[in-house]
């Protein structure tokens, strides 16, 4: 019986290798052989890692409060739209005093166009795309914090 490794009359072509190669497999190197950080190494990691999960969750929260402002405000508008009085009931003057504060810096840019019965609030539609521009750009800047540079 011939053993795999027994070099004895064993011919090989042309394009196979003569010599028996070594053996991919190694065992792994204990893990006090391997160099430790330091105590102050380790704390500017847990610093790092902590910083950039601290910029994700704000960038995440930036991007809720969005939501909910272009929510509040797209209320206002289809408020305005129908002609609907913000004094009429609870949600009506709700929607006014959370929205009001935010339309405050663009108040009176534009006036209200009407057409064909219904009133359109270009202030509203500034302001919301001000809004998300803003956001958009102060979400990408936090990006740019957290991101190694390539």
């Amino acid at each position: 019986m011939q053993r795999w490794n027994d070099t004895r009359n064993h011919y090989a072509a042309h394009d196979q290798a003569t010599e028996p190669g070594f053996n991919p497999i190694t065992a792994p190197l204990p893990i006090n052989y391997l160099p430790q950080p330091s105590w102050g190494q380790r704390f500017l990691h847990g610093l790092g890692h902590f910083c950039i999960v601290l910029v994700r969750k704000i960038n995440q929260m930036l991007g809720f409060a969005l939501l909910l402002l272009i929510l509040i405000l797209l209320t206002r508008f289809l408020l305005h739209l129908f002609n609907i009085a913000m004094d009429v009931n609870l949600f009506t003057q709700g929607i006014a005093l959370i929205s009001d504060p935010l339309i405050a810096p663009f108040d009176h840019l534009f006036p209200v166009v009407l057409y064909q019965g219904y009133s359109i609030d270009i202030t509203t539609l500034v302001s919301m795309g001000i809004y998300v521009i803003s956001t958009i750009l102060l979400r990408s800047f936090l990006k740019l914090l957290v991101t190694k540079p390539k």
